[in-house]
């Protein structure tokens, strides 16, 4: 096994323009206490929090890349060691980077296989003014499948989208077995006026596994 955690600097953040280089054993929550000074996140949200190499090398973007894509084209640069001990550079630093074979694709989502991640540029986003959970029961698959098909193509821009199972497992099939949840979150500008939350004012923030749940939704205007 190859312990690469003591490669963990953050070798630059050029702010204005979105773009961070950091070594590859970094660990995520690390980076992004980085980035929070400037406004800013990369824009993944992975289900297991670790290195940024390890999240390049698996390509575990988490639902996030619903809105922002996957970590392929998060990643616009990287420097790695093949195997005949050779240090490599691919990609660059500026997004708009099309120069040659961008081998930084490549490596995303190789598991390490090909060579050894030791730094990547990543590509920025703003963090929102403001985020919203929308949860709500769904008795079936197909159930779940219209509601975030109705959303998908609404006005409402989600950052992410996902389908919470029961405690016990297994996807629902029918309005008579068991019951999920499916969840979305919103993201965008701080509104103009307050936002009041409509629903059961005691119903409290859903608990993976917990079974059937109420609808909480909050509205601004």
């Amino acid at each position: 096994m190859l312990e690469l955690g003591r490669l963990d600097a953050l070798v630059d953040h050029a702010a204005g323009d979105l773009v961070a280089v950091v070594g590859a054993g970094r660990r995520l929550d690390d980076l992004q206490a980085d980035l929070t000074a400037a406004g800013q996140w990369f824009a993944v949200d992975p289900t297991r929090r670790g290195t940024v190499g390890g999240l390049v090398a698996t390509a575990d973007t988490g639902p996030t890349r619903l809105v922002h894509g996957p970590v392929r084209d998060l990643v616009i640069g990287a420097t790695m060691v093949r195997a005949d001990g050779v240090i490599a550079h691919a990609g660059g630093r500026v997004v708009k980077n099309v120069a040659g074979y961008d081998l930084s694709k490549l490596l995303t989502g190789s598991f390490g296989t090909l060579a050894v991640l030791t730094q990547v540029a990543v590509r920025l986003h703003p963090v929102p003014e403001m985020g919203r959970w929308v949860v709500v029961p769904v008795s079936s698959t197909r159930h779940a499948n219209e509601l975030v098909q109705r959303v998908v193509h609404s006005q409402l821009v989600v950052t992410a989208c996902e389908l919470e199972h029961p405690a016990g497992g297994g996807v629902p099939s029918s309005p008579y077995g068991s019951t999920a949840s499916a969840q979305g979150f919103l993201r965008g500008p701080a509104p103009r006026r307050s936002c009041s939350a409509r629903g059961p004012s005691s119903s409290p923030r859903p608990r993976p596994g917990g079974g059937a749940m109420p609808v909480r939704a909050k509205t601004c205007g």
